[in-house]
C-alpha cells in the first residue's frame, strides 16, 4: 500500500480536528440542528444588573433574576469579578461570541443536617442513597469577547434539571424564550 503524501495527512488531520470542534444546537424541539460558529452575537437590549456578591444574573422566561431555574431552560450572564460594594451594571451593547462549548452540570440537594443523619443512620452501608444517578442540566457556554469590557465572561444556557437519560440541552427557541426582550441572540451558522 503506497504511503499518503505528508500534506494530505496534515490536511486530513486538520479537517477531522476542526470538524470535531463543531457545536450543534437544535433550532426548536423538532427542528433542524445547526452549527454555531464564532461571530454570533449577544445583544443586551437594556442594561442588566448583577447583584452585589454575585457573579451572574439569570434570565428565566424573559425576566432577570438572582437565581436560576431547574424547571425550565434558563441562561446566566456571568462576570469575572464579584462586587462587594453594590450591584454591577452591564450596559446595553452587542457582544461578539468568540467560542461555543457544550456543558453539563451535576446538581445535588443539600437537606437539613438532622434529615441527612437520620437517613444515613437507618439506611445501611450505601449511605442512604437510592443507587440512582445524580440529576444534571446540559447546555452551552457562549464565551463572550471581553475586549470592550474585561469583566464580561460568558453566557451559560441550560435545559431543565433531569436524570441523565432525560437531560437535553436547550434549543435556540428555548434560549430566546429565556432571554425574552432583555437580550437577543443572533446566530451565525454554516448550516442555517
Amino acid at each position: 500500500m503506497p504511503a499518503l503524501p505528508f500534506g494530505f495527512v496534515v490536511f486530513l488531520t486538520a479537517a477531522l480536528a476542526l470538524g470535531g470542534c463543531q457545536t450543534m444546537i437544535q433550532q426548536s424541539e423538532n427542528g433542524n440542528w445547526i452549527d454555531i460558529i464564532p461571530g454570533s452575537t449577544l445583544t443586551l437590549n437594556q442594561p442588566v444588573q448583577v447583584a452585589q456578591d454575585r457573579a451572574r444574573v439569570f434570565f428565566v422566561n424573559g425576566r432577570a433574576r438572582a437565581s436560576g431555574a431547574s424547571y425550565r431552560p434558563s441562561c446566566a450572564l456571568e462576570v469575572r469579578r464579584i462586587s462587594r460594594d453594590g450591584p454591577q451594571t452591564i450596559p446595553a451593547a452587542t457582544i461578539r461570541i468568540k467560542r461555543i462549548q457544550h456543558y453539563w452540570t451535576e446538581v445535588v440537594d443539600v437537606r437539613a443536617p438532622d434529615a441527612l443523619a437520620l437517613r444515613l443512620a437507618g439506611m445501611g452501608g450505601d449511605g442512604g442513597g437510592d443507587g440512582g444517578y445524580s440529576m444534571i442540566q446540559t447546555g452551552f457556554h457562549l464565551w463572550l469577547d471581553d475586549s470592550a469590557d474585561p469583566n464580561l465572561m460568558r453566557l451559560t444556557c441550560l435545559g431543565i434539571l433531569a436524570d441523565p437519560v432525560d437531560a437535553y440541552p436547550p434549543t435556540l427557541e428555548d434560549i430566546r424564550t429565556a432571554l425574552g426582550q432583555l437580550a437577543t441572540l443572533t446566530v451565525v451558522s454554516t448550516t442555517q
